[in-house]
């Protein structure tokens, strides 16, 4: 099957746009009141190291994966559990991003549909995108 390869600039877009996108549906930082710019603006300098080490690991270890990079820096056991929790995280994650956002459709425009019709699209989209193996 010819797979598409998504580029740099392509995977850095596409996580600028969530980012905008999930903003502008869920503000961070709203009990700041006025002062959420700067709660924003120390959320990110707060998450650039951990994009630096990401990015370093990654550096270090190219032909690996995140999973095997975890297991070499913390070990079979501690890394098990790590991967674990770091998986539950981001299956947690997709399910509030699902949520939100066809709460948002449902909300916004299909105000007489029920939430799991938009959530059923959305994840059938995803699915196709997965089955179509996009990298």
């Amino acid at each position: 099957m010819n797979n598409e390869v998504v580029s740099d600039k392509q995977g850095i877009s596409l996580i600028v746009l969530f980012i905008i996108g999930s903003s502008s549906i869920v503000v961070p930082g709203l009990p700041a009141n006025n002062d959420v710019w700067l709660a924003i603006i120390l959320s990110v300098l707060m998450a650039m190291p951990m994009a630096l080490i990401a990015s370093r690991l990654h550096v270090i270890f190219p032909e690996r994966d995140l999973f095997d990079i975890i297991e070499i820096c913390f070990g079979k056991f501690l890394g098990k559990i790590l991967i674990l929790s770091f998986t539950w995280f981001v299956f947690k994650l997709a399910a509030e991003v699902l949520r939100n956002s066809s709460q948002f459709l449902n909300t916004s425009s299909l105000t007489e549909t029920p939430l799991i019709i938009p959530m059923i699209c959305i994840s059938m989209l995803i699915l196709f995108i997965v089955k179509k193996e996009l990298e």
